[in-house]
C-alpha cells in the first residue's frame, strides 16, 4: 500500500506576520488603508518566471510597502517670498514613504539599503522597521496623526 503525504501548510514567516498586522491597523485608518501599497518583489520563481518579472520591472532592492501620500507643508504668508506667493503657498515635504519591514532578527540586504538611499535623495521617507507597531508610528508620524495606542 502506498502512503500518500498530505502537503503540509506553509507556514507564514515572521516578517509576513509583522507585514499583516501592519495592514491589518492600516484598515482601521480611511486616511491610510488607500494609499498604503504593498510592492510583491519576494518569493521564489522559475528562471523563466523570474525573467518575465524583471521584464515587467521587478527590481531587487524595492521596499515592501508604499504610502502613496504626499506630506505638505502649509507656509504663512509673511514666509513667502513675491515669487512663491505667485506660485501658491504648499511646499511639498516627501513625495511618499517607502517603507521596509523586517522581523525582529532580520537583516535588509545591500540592494534594499542602496534602493532606500535613492529614494531619500529623491525626496521620499525611505526607512526600515523591525515591528509593526514601529512602522505604524512612523506612518502616524508621517502624517501628523496622533500615535496614541500605539
Amino acid at each position: 500500500m502506498i502512503k500518500i503525504k498530505k502537503p503540509r501548510k506553509k507556514r507564514l514567516n515572521l516578517e509576513e506576520k509583522e507585514q499583516m498586522a501592519l495592514i491589518e491597523w492600516a484598515h482601521l485608518h480611511d486616511d491610510i488603508w488607500p494609499y498604503l501599497i504593498h510592492i510583491r518583489n519576494e518569493g521564489k520563481r522559475s528562471k523563466a518566471e523570474g525573467a518575465k518579472a524583471k521584464r515587467m520591472g521587478l527590481m531587487k532592492g524595492v521596499s515592501d510597502l508604499f504610502l502613496a501620500k504626499p506630506t505638505r507643508i502649509r507656509l504663512v504668508d509673511e514666509l513667502l517670498s513675491e515669487e512663491t506667493k505667485k506660485v501658491g503657498c504648499i511646499v511639498i515635504n516627501y513625495s511618499g514613504f517607502w517603507i521596509e519591514l523586517k522581523s525582529k532578527h532580520g537583516k535588509p540586504t545591500n540592494h534594499q539599503l542602496n534602493f532606500l538611499d535613492k529614494m531619500k535623495l529623491e525626496r521620499y521617507k525611505a526607512a526600515i522597521f523591525y515591528s509593526w507597531t514601529d512602522a505604524a508610528k512612523a506612518i502616524c508620524e508621517y502624517l501628523g496623526k496622533d500615535t496614541h495606542g500605539l
